[in-house]
């Protein structure tokens, strides 16, 4: 059973950041619950490859590699990096989809929140769902990129190249646009496919 210093120490952590911040006591608590942490050294992988994973994480100190797949060559690279306060591995969940893989970039701490119980309050608490729902991810948007990547005619020759450059692009591109709700997957001209199943996004409504 978890004892009340380790959790009053769990629901202090979460309000520290943005995405928990003021939220219903209950909420924190019922995270602080079910939560536990845990720790990684530099390189070790935190969400693998094309893989839901068990448990989201909340940054808690450290930095993680936010990880897409070159649409060429067989070899993931870097799209971004999270830092503390960042949730890690919810887009997947709220996706239905694998999106965002992760490694440490240095020695990093976390706080691991089962998904179940997170789709739980996620559900039941309005609040928390709007927090939530506002998440974004690079990988997310590299992976669509990367199906746009293949309609290119011609097709560039550094697909890495090309994924970095739109993204930074785009984001150019939401800051500028004042006023519209930016979801992570809304790359400029591809809004069709927010929150659909990116490897099958031509499926119905």
């Amino acid at each position: 059973m978890m004892t009340n210093s380790k959790m009053a120490n769990y629901s202090s952590k979460f309000q520290e950041y943005t995405l928990f911040d003021n939220l219903d006591s209950y909420i924190i608590d019922e995270l602080s619950k079910i939560s536990n942490e845990v720790s990684l050294g530099q390189g070790e992988t935190l969400l693998r490859y094309n893989t839901i994973e068990t448990h989201s994480f909340l940054l808690i100190e450290g930095m993680i590699r936010l990880l897409a797949k070159n649409p060429i060559e067989d070899e993931l690279f870097t799209v971004g990096i999270a830092v503390p306060g960042q949730l890690i591995g919810f887009i997947d969940v709220l996706r239905q989809d694998s999106c965002e893989t992760a490694i440490a970039k240095e020695n990093s701490r976390l706080i691991a929140i089962p998904n179940n119980k997170l789709v739980e309050l996620y559900i039941k608490r309005k609040e928390l769902r709007e927090r939530l729902d506002s998440l974004e991810s690079p990988c997310e948007d590299a992976k669509i990129l990367s199906m746009i990547f293949a309609e290119q005619n011609p097709t560039p020759k550094d697909g890495k190249e090309w994924i970095i450059n739109q993204i930074k692009t785009n984001k150019e591109k939401k800051n500028r646009e004042k006023g519209i709700k930016l979801l992570s997957s809304k790359v400029i001209g591809y809004e069709h496919l927010i929150g659909k199943r990116v490897k099958n996004e031509t499926n119905s409504e």
